[in-house]
């Protein structure tokens, strides 16, 4: 084994560099990176650095970089192995290593696949709201009006009505010429204040239709 001390900023190694000798942080810590994007940190004394180009006989997968002064132990391959039949808690810390650092990779790739998912199904139900036939979305309009002018604090009975009927004229009136706005229901249920409670049925409609 030796000991190699470097200042912050030293490369350790590159991405897709050969070489197989596993790292041991002592001391510091250490920025990972690949294709130039930042993965994350190593800064546990004791911590594995590159085991997997010695598990793979592959390329260095990402870049290493120190971020402050640090000391790293390097082991070559038969030095390890060795090492290993003498001290088999070592394997075992190194299953727990990549474990830990699959659950990481695993975690991130679920709130990234969450993310993607939300945003498609973000553009669907715009473009579905899109594509929607205008006397359907009347008849949600009217359902939406009715429960948000009804269920606003401080609001009489009648004049809730009052707001209602004229609500609805002004949807029979906006009617009588659908074509002239792209989205004219949309644009007056924003006008009412009432479009989050128009497109809520919207979004409802769309999952009994989609799903």
């Amino acid at each position: 084994m030796e000991i190699k001390k470097y200042p912050k900023g030293s490369i350790l190694f590159r991405e897709g560099d050969t070489g197989r000798d596993i790292l041991l942080l002592k001391k510091g810590g250490v920025e990972v990176m690949k294709g130039g994007k930042h993965i994350g940190f190593i800064v546990e004394e004791g911590s594995f650095i590159g085991e997997m180009s010695y598990l793979l006989d592959k390329p260095r997968s990402a870049t290493c970089v120190t971020i402050s002064d640090s000391e790293i132990i390097f082991i070559t391959p038969k030095k390890f192995e060795t090492t290993i039949k003498q001290r088999p808690e070592i394997a075992i810390k190194l299953a727990k290593t990549l474990a830990e650092r699959l659950m990481i990779t695993t975690n991130d790739l679920a709130r990234i696949t969450k993310r993607l998912e939300e945003k498609h199904r973000a553009v669907s139900i715009d473009e579905f709201i899109e594509n929607l036939d205008w006397d359907k979305k009347a008849d949600l309009a009217k359902i939406a009006a009715k429960e948000y002018f009804y269920s606003r604090q401080g609001r009489s009975f009648e004049k809730s009505s009052k707001t209602y009927t004229r609500f609805l004229e002004a949807l029979n009136n906006l009617g009588k010429d659908k074509d002239y706005l792209k989205n004219p229901i949309d644009k007056m249920m924003k006008g009412y204040g009432a479009y989050d409670i128009y497109r809520h049925y919207l979004e409802r409609e769309y999952k009994l239709i989609c799903f």
